[in-house]
């Protein structure tokens, strides 16, 4: 499933996932790609729903690597999977 944004926010966006997730190798592999992406004046949207659990923090407030900098306890994943199932409806 593709996921398209309404703006180009994309390096702004891994600009902030690497402050609560900086060792998470997918993450910076986009940011690689999207800082090269942007150089070549190329689009960095669409994503998809795949890629977004790889690197996006709000869709991972589940894992390990994100507890432990204490951004899930801010961002609950119950919480944040409640607003997306509301969001969908």
């Amino acid at each position: 499933m593709l996921v398209f944004l309404l703006s180009q926010y994309t390096q702004k966006n891994l600009e902030f996932a690497l402050t609560v997730d900086p060792k998470n190798e997918v993450l910076v592999k986009k940011m690689t790609w999207v800082q090269q992406q942007r150089k070549d004046k190329k689009a960095t949207v669409p994503s998809t729903i795949g890629d977004e659990l790889e690197f996006n923090p709000f869709m991972r407030v589940d894992k390990e690597s994100l507890q432990v900098t204490g951004f899930s306890q801010y961002f609950p994943a119950e919480l944040l999977w409640s607003c997306l199932s509301l969001a969908k409806n």
